[in-house]
């Protein structure tokens, strides 16, 4: 069955059209679900994980997963949490990250769809 277009998916097509043309990553993939509506899952995966480290490099992309939230060039160390939760998210349910042998992958699931709160989690994501 085909996914219905809303708004959101509108502004996030174009949100991620737009981030995709001043980015190096090579490929984006948007979803519609019918549920939860005017949602926003984003998802950011590396195609590189604990079976990509040598020996004397063993746990650093775990340790590189950990330290992502803690703070960027736009985001000072220990401002993400209060940015998610005045977007109405919480640290670790809306925000998560994982890393297995193959992967790591890092989740944002905004609140809404709306412009900024896009702007904002593609950012994180982009930093």
């Amino acid at each position: 069955m085909p996914a219905t277009t809303t708004p959101a998916t509108e502004t996030a097509r174009w949100r991620i059209a737009r981030t995709r043309a001043r980015s190096p990553c090579p490929f984006f993939n948007l979803k519609t679900n019918a549920e939860p509506r005017e949602r926003v899952a984003l998802r950011l995966l590396f195609e590189s994980g604990s079976l990509h480290e040598t020996e004397t490099q063993r746990g650093l992309a775990h340790f590189l997963e950990h330290m992502a939230f803690n703070g960027s060039a736009n985001y000072e160390p220990g401002t993400l949490i209060e940015f998610f939760q005045r977007m109405g998210m919480s640290f670790g349910g809306d925000t998560n990250a994982f890393t297995s042998f193959d992967r790591t992958v890092y989740m944002i699931d905004l609140p809404d769809a709306k412009p900024e709160h896009l702007d904002e989690g593609l950012q994180v994501l982009h930093d």
